[in-house]
C-alpha cells in the first residue's frame, strides 16, 4: 500500500495567522529566557556603598519589646513656644519629623515630656529626668519695631 502526499494548493488564512502568532509567543519565550538567566554582575567589594542608617521609630519601639537593651532615645528640641499658662514645644524624636507636644505627653513607650522651660524641655525615662537645651536664637542685629517720637 503506498501514501501519497499532497500539498493543498492554498493554505488557509485562518492557519497563517495561528502559525505567525505560535513563532512569535515561541521567540518572545526565547528572548526572554535568554536575558533572564544570564548571570548577574558583581560589583568589587569597594565599589559597594554603604546605606546611611535612618531612624525608624516602629523598628525601636518593636526592638524595645523583644530586646533586652533599652531603646535609644534621641530627642531634638526643634522650637518652643511658651506663655505664662501654657507652652509647647515641637521636637523630633528618634529623627521622625517633628512634632508638637505638651507638658505630661507620651514621646515614646516610658518617655515622658516632664515639662518646657524656657530654655529647653525636661524629659523623663522610666524614672530619670534628662534636660535637652533648645537651640540658641541667633542675634541677627537688628533691635526690631522700636517707637520713634514726634518731632
Amino acid at each position: 500500500m503506498s501514501v501519497n502526499w499532497k500539498l493543498p494548493s492554498a493554505v488557509p488564512l485562518e492557519r497563517l495567522v495561528h502559525v505567525a502568532g505560535f513563532l512569535a509567543v515561541a521567540t518572545g519565550v526565547g528572548v526572554w529566557g535568554y536575558l533572564l538567566f544570564q548571570p548577574a554582575e558583581t560589583i568589587a567589594p569597594q565599589d559597594v556603598e554603604m546605606p546611611a542608617i535612618v531612624a525608624d521609630a516602629a523598628g525601636e519601639a518593636m526592638a524595645g519589646w523583644f530586646g533586652s537593651e533599652p531603646v535609644r532615645l534621641d530627642v531634638e528640641v526643634i522650637g518652643l513656644v511658651r506663655k505664662p499658662d501654657r507652652a509647647v514645644a515641637v521636637l523630633s524624636v528618634n529623627g521622625a519629623p517633628p512634632q508638637a507636644y505638651m507638658a505630661g505627653e507620651s514621646l515614646m513607650t516610658d518617655v515622658v515630656l516632664a515639662s518646657i522651660d524656657r530654655d529647653g524641655v525636661t524629659v523623663e525615662r522610666a524614672g530619670v529626668v534628662s534636660q535637652i537645651a533648645a537651640p540658641a536664637v541667633p542675634d541677627s542685629g537688628v533691635e526690631g519695631i522700636r517707637r520713634v517720637p514726634k518731632a
